[in-house]
């Protein structure tokens, strides 16, 4: 988790990749973002209250996230903001190594579209795995 949000000093892997996403992408396109965790083999929703999200896949074999929230985002503190806002929804837990370990999955997805159409252009998804420190460092 650490290395995917960093710290005000130290940039991690999101604001890393919207950066470059940022620097990339012209007026025609709109930027947002979703976030969602896989906690105890269900899917919540960190950017609405933890609700429930239901993956469907489509005729096509596309998996659909349905009730998935997605917030529009025009710059860095944006999507700083959103992301402070979804980790305070995330599962935590203690371990003797680490006193607040991420006991769930969260996997952001940063969607490009075209503001012609509103059409995806594409989408970057980054996964921060739950924590997992190793034993010897643990009073497991």
């Amino acid at each position: 988790t650490h290395t995917m949000l960093g710290t005000e000093t130290d940039i991690g892997f999101y604001m890393l990749a919207a950066q470059d996403i940022f620097d990339r992408c012209g007026p025609e396109h709109k930027v947002s973002v979703s976030l969602f965790e896989i906690y105890c083999n269900s899917l919540f929703d960190l950017l609405n209250a933890r609700s429930v999200v239901i993956p469907r896949e489509d005729g096509n074999k596309k998996v659909n996230m349905v009730g998935l929230t997605w917030k529009d985002i025009t710059s860095l503190s944006d999507l700083r903001w959103w992301i402070e806002r979804g980790a305070e929804q995330r599962r935590t837990g203690s371990t003797s190594a680490n006193e607040f370990s991420s006991r769930s999955h969260a996997v952001m997805t940063i969607g490009l579209r075209s503001d012609r159409d509103g059409k995806f252009q594409g989408h970057l998804k980054l996964v921060d795995l739950a924590g997992s420190e190793r034993a010897a460092d643990t009073a497991a």
